[in-house]
């Protein structure tokens, strides 16, 4: 399964000379029910099956936890806001269902990956009554790491298997030291004088209460700080895109992928917790894809206003510092779907990326099979199919993107890169982007009625 995954997105030598390659129409981005989806495995094969979709790349959400605490005892007095991803329910049982769902219907194939949150970053503060929460949207998507192991020391935000034992994790545990007087006040007696009546008598007597007290914060302490380890990249400070670079040399080492998802979109929302009130926000990181390096993909067709890709811009800027030898390898676009369910008015298919691959089908299965895939070296495509209309997504805290950032291109005004340019009346359907290895330039071609056009390149 892991080599899988890492063919499909272009980054494994192309097939032997000769070899028929075929279109391989894949959905990108999706979520099941076993974390922030709506629907099972199963029912997202089903639907993939009717919109002509071949594969389906799975990207559950891997830890969706964000926490905050006050210094300098961050752990005892930590706040945490935790919803399902792949970490809880277990990375067994995930690549477990995947391939359970795989053996079941063998015509839409399953990758399994994980979306990963590696840093975000709080400002503000409590006894303000105002704090802002940063880049809980700015994310990776990981392919290719199907040992449950190595998935689970993923650098990732919160991420206590990716932890270590520091300065901050001895003095989360000061506080357990409160256990020893604690002990001693509730076995100890007290020696005291009480007058009855006109006599005055010795009294013993065991401090409960406060000792008590200090067992309860010293247990409490101890739990709390377990597994006395502090996660990698804590969110009291920005760190730039170290972190995501970090994840993306871990999953490099491993042999997987990485693709940055939706680098263009905005998030943002607002919740009051308790008298506090709390705001996210994600802006826009193109700059990121500049200042990283080694990544396989990022998002460049999705159901929002996209410049990045477009001739000119920030990915031929990627791809001149690749045939200039300043880049190890080249950044492939793909198209991104981001699929939750139906509620915010999408489908599974409209925004697809069409793989060329090698190999024979197995019999009652419309994907090569695994040992045989083989993904093009030479040329990707990535097809954007007609936006969905309908009503959009509301903000909920801070997991699903809101409505500013699923908001659809075909809304946007004639004047953005996503307008109509044939004239009244018209949107653009479709559009293709190709790309060659011998660091020819993409070209565009905007289609009408949802017909596909030849897209070829020409040298720049």
């Amino acid at each position: 399964m892991a080599p899988f995954a890492l063919l499909l997105l272009g980054v494994a030598p192309a097939a032997a000379g000769g070899a028929a390659y075929e279109r391989l129409p894949a959905v990108l981005h999706v979520h099941s029910d076993l974390t922030t989806g709506d629907f099972p495995l199963e029912q997202l094969q089903t639907m993939a099956e009717k919109a002509g979709v071949d594969a389906l790349l799975m990207t559950e959400n891997y830890l969706l936890r964000i926490e905050y605490g006050l210094p300098p005892f961050r752990a005892l007095t930590r706040v945490v806001r935790e919803e399902r991803s792949v970490l809880g329910l277990g990375l067994e049982h995930y690549l477990q269902r995947v391939a359970e769902a795989r053996t079941r219907n063998p015509r839409v194939l399953l990758l399994p990956g994980v979306e990963v949150l590696p840093h975000y970053h709080w400002t503000g503060a409590p006894w303000r009554l105002d704090m802002e929460l940063h880049d809980t949207q700015k994310n990776l998507l990981v392919f290719g790491v199907t040992d449950p192991a190595a998935l689970q020391a993923l650098p990732a935000a919160s991420n206590a298997g990716a932890g270590a034992f520091d300065a901050a994790a001895a003095l989360d545990l000061v506080p357990v030291l409160l256990v020893v007087p604690g002990a001693v006040l509730v076995a100890t007696k007290r020696r005291a004088l009480a007058r009855v009546g006109r006599s005055v008598v010795v009294v013993r007597r065991r401090r409960l209460f406060l000792g008590g007290l200090l067992l309860a914060i010293g247990a409490t302490a101890f739990v709390r700080a377990w597994p006395f380890v502090t996660a990698p990249y804590p969110p009291y400070r920005e760190l730039g895109s170290g972190p995501h670079q970090a994840l993306i040399d871990y999953v490099d080492r491993l042999g997987g992928a990485t693709v940055w998802s939706f680098p263009e979109a905005h998030d943002s929302g607002e919740q009051w917790v308790g008298p506090v009130r709390v705001v996210w926000r994600t802006d826009p990181y193109t700059d990121d894809l500049q200042r990283t390096a080694r990544y396989t993909a990022f998002g460049a067709i999705y159901e929002d206003t996209t410049r990045f890709e477009l001739p000119g811009g920030g990915w031929d800027r990627l791809l001149s510092q690749y045939t200039a030898g300043a880049r190890s390898r080249p950044a492939w676009a793909v198209g991104e779907s981001g699929f939750h369910g139906l509620s915010a008015g999408k489908r599974v298919g409209p925004i697809q990326t069409v793989f060329l691959v090698a190999g024979p089908r197995p019999p009652g299965s419309r994907s090569p099979s695994s040992p045989c895939a083989r993904a093009s070296a030479s040329r990707s495509r990535v097809r954007c199919s007609p936006r969905p209309r309908g009503p959009r997504s509301r903000s909920t805290w801070p997991w699903r993107r809101s409505t500013a950032r699923r908001a659809t291109c075909a809304r946007r005004s004639s004047g953005t890169a996503r307008s109509s340019r044939s004239g009244r009346g018209a949107r653009p359907c479709a559009r293709s982007i190709a790309r060659s290895s011998t660091a020819r330039r993409p070209s565009t071609a905007w289609t009408r009625a949802g017909r596909a056009a030849s897209c070829p390149t020409r040298s720049s």
